[in-house]
């Protein structure tokens, strides 16, 4: 059980026994309780949106940004969460490109055969970087501690 699915079932434990704690006050006709009957639905909705918001985050997920493509040049950002679940798919890129880092951090790039490469990133430095080897295929996976992000800028020509 992940931490988040805790959190979530201990919230609901709370709120049950306050609900039950509440409506025992309210057949009693006691006090504090009796005179504000509004918070009861105030803490439900409250209580429901915190348990389905904390119980049902998602982490992010590596992604790719178009940002501009004509029949020249077309261009990307790239967003790179750290985890072997977050590398990206296989994929070639068929023309040269420039890649300007916009976070520090180190990509682990392997291809199709199992050889491996590291690019090491530096914010705010471009990368020239050639097209495939035709026929074969890479991933890129995140090996810093942080997302990282890159634009990719690919000559269509």
């Amino acid at each position: 059980m992940g931490i988040t699915t805790k959190i979530g079932a201990g919230l609901l434990v709370w709120h049950y026994n306050f609900c039950r704690k509440l409506l025992e006050a309210v057949k009693k006709n006691e006090g504090y309780y009796c005179m504000m009957p509004y918070r009861l639905m105030i803490l439900t909705i409250l209580s429901f949106f915190l348990i389905n918001g904390v119980s049902n985050a998602t982490p992010p997920a590596t992604t790719r940004i178009a940002q501009f493509s004509n029949n020249k040049i077309s261009v990307w950002e790239t967003i790179i969460y750290p985890s072997a679940n977050q590398k990206l798919k296989m994929h070639r890129h068929e023309h040269d490109r420039v890649v300007v880092a916009l976070t520090d951090g180190v990509l682990k790039i392997t291809n199709d055969k199992g050889k491996v490469h590291y690019l090491k990133l530096q914010k705010n430095k471009a990368y020239y970087l050639t097209k495939d080897i035709p026929n074969e295929l890479h991933n890129d996976e995140n090996m810093s501690s942080h997302p990282i992000k890159v634009l990719v800028i690919e000559l269509q020509f």
